[in-house]
């Protein structure tokens, strides 16, 4: 936040590493997901016209931002795949937020995920399985099966609540901050303490 808005920086992990500038425009905007062959980012960013919408930019200064999904309705929170080849991402088109999957690469129709609602969508490393929140903060696992340039999904199975007050599967927002991330077949989920004066990590 230096120029008026959040702005997409990329910085060398080692120290003092260099920082560069992505990009810079008036909207707020906020990094997403980074394809692993480290080429392409998707962020989510706002406008007047069209609200919310997830976009995608070439990682390297100068780059020209594209919608990778967009519209009348909200669209946001897009994570590759492992492999780089498809997209999880959240619209409201529906009228709620809903979990869809497509090709990150080329044009083709969303394949729906969640069936009653969905948020905060993240692939298992392998991306044998896709997991998202549902609206009672529930985490989900829905299998994940491709074949050629098709991809399906089968009937989400709930996992656990996790007690959080961040509900990304009823409210998208710009930052979408997520309330746990998968870290090989295990979650790290951050959760409320019944005593607010702690602060752990459960």
């Amino acid at each position: 936040l230096r120029d008026g808005a959040y702005d997409l920086y990329i910085k060398e992990v080692r120290p003092g590493g260099n920082e560069q500038l992505l990009l810079h425009t008036d909207g707020m905007k906020a990094a997403q997901s980074w394809s692993r062959d480290g080429k392409v980012i998707l962020f989510n960013a706002t406008n007047p016209r069209t609200r919310l919408d997830l976009w995608a930019i070439e990682a390297k200064p100068g780059a020209t931002p594209k919608v990778f999904a967009g519209g009348e309705a909200d669209q946001c929170c897009g994570r590759f795949s492992p492999d780089g080849r498809w997209v999880a991402y959240v619209s409201n088109e529906s009228g709620r937020p809903e979990v869809f999957v497509k090709p990150s690469a080329r044009e083709a129709e969303p394949v729906r995920i969640s069936k009653d609602g969905g948020g905060g969508p993240e692939w298992h490393g392998a991306g044998r399985e896709l997991y998202f929140m549902n609206p009672e903060n529930r985490l989900m696992g829905a299998p994940i099966t491709v074949a050629g340039d098709t991809i399906t999904a089968g009937t989400p199975v709930p996992l656990f609540v996790i007690n959080s007050w961040l509900k990304p599967g009823v409210q998208l927002r710009v930052s979408d901050d997520s309330p746990y991330a998968v870290v090989g077949d295990r979650f790290l989920v951050t959760e409320n303490e019944l005593d607010p004066r702690a602060s752990t990590i459960q």
